[in-house]
């Protein structure tokens, strides 16, 4: 059986501290505020997966038998794992470009709506 509420709430949880962060950072701190409030709200998507990951016993919090856990993860993560970085890379990106091109025309608001 698939669940399906942890990806909507890590998805939720993300979309809340980035609009935070980018209300308390793009006034102070321009597009690096914006950055580095994207940033910490897929550090906070990656916290959620986890954490219900080790809550339903996904994956075992012990760290002794890394190895047979590293395989569990793997078979069990990967598809999340590929999912969260591939999100990470494509927002990462998408948000350089935008930030590049609105920064070189003076477009301060185009930068944050690319939030």
């Amino acid at each position: 059986r698939r669940d399906v509420k942890v990806p909507v709430r890590a998805a939720v949880a993300a979309a809340v501290v980035n609009l935070v962060g980018d209300a308390l950072l793009v006034p102070k701190c321009g597009v690096v505020g914006a950055a580095y409030a994207t940033v910490l709200a897929q550090v906070v998507a990656f916290g959620v997966v986890v954490s219900a990951s080790l809550e339903k016993k996904y994956v075992s919090a012990k760290i002794a038998p890394a190895v047979r856990h590293l395989k569990a993860l793997g078979g069990r993560g990967a598809p999340v794992l590929a999912t969260l970085l591939a999100k990470v890379a494509v927002v990462s990106a998408a948000t350089h470009a935008i930030s590049l091109s609105a920064a070189s025309r003076g477009a301060v608001f185009e930068i944050a709506a690319s939030q």
